[in-house]
C-alpha cells in the first residue's frame, strides 16, 4: 500500500509540474516590486516583501515632482536595458516633445494609442497608466522617490512581450512623456531609428 501511495503521489506531482505554465516571460529587476503568476496565469506586480499595497499616499503626494521624474527617464531606461543585456540609447528631444503632448491628451481622454503614422517616420509607442497607490510602500529609506518612479516607469511593461520588444529594441532614439493627474500617473514612451523627421 505504501509503495502504491508513493507512486501515486509521484505521478500527481510530475503531472502537476508538467502542466504548470509560467507567465513570467521576463524577469523583473526592481528594488520595490516583485512579480508572480496570479489567477489564470496572469502576471501580477506586488510590493516587495508585502502582500499588498497600502492606501496611504501622503509620502508620495508630499515628495513627488513631475519634472524630476522626467529628468531621470533616459538614465532609468538605459539602466533597465542593461539589466537585460542591451546597450544604451539616446534621447530625441523631438520624440520627447510629441510624447509630452500626447501624454497630456492621454490623461484627459480615452486611454488609447496615438496614430503614430501621422508623424512621418517609423516609430513605436508604449503607453501606461500608474496608480499612485502602487508606490505606497516606498519610504524615505528607499531613496529618492522621483528616481524610484523613473526607474519603475519601465517595469510595468515587463508583463507584455510586445511592450518589452519595443523597450529592448535596436531603436537608437527614445522620447518620454510623463504626467501626474490626481492619484494617477501616465507615461508615453516612443522609439525610432530617426532622431527627427
Amino acid at each position: 500500500m505504501k509503495k502504491i501511495l508513493i507512486t501515486l503521489l509521484t505521478l500527481v506531482s510530475l503531472m502537476t509540474y508538467g502542466q504548470k505554465i509560467s507567465c513570467l516571460e521576463y524577469t523583473l529587476y526592481s528594488d520595490i516590486w516583485s512579480q508572480e503568476c496570479g489567477d489564470n496565469e496572469i502576471q501580477r506586480i506586488l510590493p516587495k516583501n508585502h502582500k499588498g499595497f497600502s492606501l496611504d499616499t501622503e509620502y508620495i503626494e508630499n515628495n513627488i515632482d513631475e519634472r524630476k521624474v522626467e529628468s531621470y527617464l533616459l538614465e532609468s531606461l538605459n539602466s533597465f536595458r542593461v539589466d537585460y543585456g542591451i546597450g544604451p540609447v539616446k534621447e530625441s528631444k523631438w520624440l520627447t516633445k510629441i510624447s509630452e503632448v500626447y501624454v497630456r491628451k492621454l490623461s484627459n481622454s480615452v486611454f488609447e494609442h496615438d496614430n503614430i503614422g501621422r508623424y512621418g517616420i517609423q516609430m513605436r509607442e508604449n503607453i501606461c497608466g500608474y496608480m499612485m497607490l502602487t508606490f505606497s510602500r516606498v519610504t524615505a529609506k528607499d531613496g529618492d522617490l522621483n528616481k524610484i518612479i523613473a526607474d519603475t516607469y519601465f517595469d510595468r511593461y515587463v508583463c507584455s512581450s510586445g511592450h518589452m520588444g519595443m523597450l529592448l529594441s535596436d531603436d537608437e532614439y527614445f522620447g518620454f512623456g510623463f504626467i501626474i493627474k490626481g492619484y494617477e500617473m501616465f507615461g508615453v514612451v516612443r522609439s525610432s531609428n530617426v532622431k527627427k523627421p
